[in-house]
């Protein structure tokens, strides 16, 4: 399993981007990409959106599609939860699930970090894991809304 990223801040653009992150699934044979997709910070509106992007399943030529979703900011806290999603693998109707994961946003740090969360495939219980990695925040405070 390899995962691979490349996160530069661009502090004075209104943009977060995170670049082509790949994972290579090496049981079979078989790829897993994630595409480049972005994460648009807006400083005029509220809302941070994670694009359209597509998680590609070479194996048996099966496509699976990670749906657009929103950020949700708790306000009385420091956290950011997004909230549980469901990947549907067309092949053999089996399911892939994200499960719940927090991103905590330290706001006396220039950093937000996505925690350790796991992309669970059932076929053939084989696991495939997206391990920890960091958003580099601009040192504006950020406002999120749900």
């Amino acid at each position: 399993l390899k995962f691979h990223y490349h996160l530069p801040t661009h502090a004075s653009s209104s943009f977060i981007t995170i670049y082509l992150y790949k994972l290579t699934q090496v049981y079979n044979s078989s790829f897993i990409t994630i595409y480049r997709y972005k994460l648009a910070q807006v400083y005029n509106s509220s809302f941070i959106t994670i694009y359209l992007y597509k998680l590609t399943q070479v194996y048996n030529s099966s496509f699976i599609t990670i749906y657009r979703y929103k950020l949700a900011q708790v306000y009385n806290s420091s956290f950011i939860t997004i909230y549980l999603y469901k990947l549907t693998q067309v092949y053999n109707s089996s399911f892939i699930t994200i499960y719940r994961y927090k991103v905590a946003q330290v706001y006396n740090s220039s950093f937000i970090t996505i925690y350790l969360y796991k992309l669970t495939q059932v076929y053939n219980s084989s696991f495939i894991t997206i391990y920890r990695y960091k958003l580099a925040q601009v040192s504006l405070p950020f406002t999120y809304t749900s």
